[in-house]
């Protein structure tokens, strides 16, 4: 059961990790938009691939990842990951909200 709690916060966190992306790169289109993301993974495929294909590549390869240590871990751990999620997906709501409410200076 835990398993598939964590697997849908990882879900849930891609697609905020995008959804932030994608305001970063509206609200600031001469920027270095890759920057906003601090996970060394989908920096590098969001360069080589564009923001969707990029975050497909990037949901994938740390998808695989992440279920290679869920097979490996005990069940302590694994609530410990749940809860790191969760952080996480705070995280990038408030940052995506923030930046949707930054205002551009001209």
């Amino acid at each position: 059961m835990i398993i598939y709690f964590i697997v849908g916060l990882f879900l849930l966190d891609m697609y905020l990790t995008f959804k932030y992306i994608e305001s970063y790169k509206n609200k600031f289109p001469k920027n270095d938009w890759t920057l906003a993301e601090a996970n060394p993974i989908i920096r590098y495929f969001i360069k080589a691939r564009g923001l969707q294909e990029g975050m497909v590549y990037a949901t994938f390869t740390i998808g695989v990842l992440l279920l290679g240590i869920i097979v490996i871990s005990t069940n302590n751990f694994l609530w410990f990951l749940s809860g790191m999620y969760f952080m996480v997906n705070v995280h990038h709501f408030v940052n995506w909200q923030a930046i949707k409410r930054m205002k551009v200076k001209k």
